[in-house]
């Protein structure tokens, strides 16, 4: 776990709360752990893609691939990716594919979300807003790993004026 401290929380609804950190599913971690050589080509995607270095994660999740295919993260990593390459059209693609594999991969549908906002495409992103709060209702706010529905309800309520045509 790590403490997640919220920054101009105005409403005082989530602060000092511990999220869990786990970008792979249960099986996939299961799958990974199995092979040394998955695991290292795992290990190896997340230093590249960290320093920035993205043509060696794409190579990198392209061999994970190749050990494993269809893991829904390699498609969020991939996705990543291509996000911060600001080739935008792969980007959506990666994710709809990481979400046809597993449709409640709550990071993928975040990722699309603020990818959406980037475009402006505020209706599709507001959409996304209700999809991921809706999947999320039930959930406890300590099982909210990485903030998802605090930023989600953030992300929406900025997103009002846009789809009212309120914005100026």
């Amino acid at each position: 776990y790590v403490q997640y401290l919220c920054i101009n929380d105005s409403r005082k609804k989530y602060v000092q709360y511990k999220y869990s950190v786990n970008e792979f599913s249960e099986k996939q971690v299961e799958i990974i752990d199995k092979s040394p050589l998955l695991k290292a080509y795992t290990e190896v995607t997340r230093y590249f893609y960290n320093d920035m270095d993205y043509e060696k994660a794409q190579t990198a999740v392209g061999k994970i691939d190749e050990l494993c295919p269809n893991m829904s993260m390699t498609w969020l990593l991939r996705g990543n990716i291509y996000y911060d390459l600001g080739d935008f059209d792969k980007a959506i693609e990666c994710y709809e594919n990481c979400l046809q594999i597993d449709p409640n991969n709550l990071s993928a549908e975040y990722s699309m979300l603020t990818l959406y906002e980037v475009l402006q495409e505020y209706e599709k992103a507001y959409e996304l807003c209700d999809r991921i709060l809706e999947k999320t209702k039930h959930v406890k706010i300590e099982e909210d790993w990485y903030g998802i529905i605090y930023y989600t309800e953030l992300l929406k309520e900025k997103l009002i004026p846009y789809v009212t045509g309120e914005a100026s």
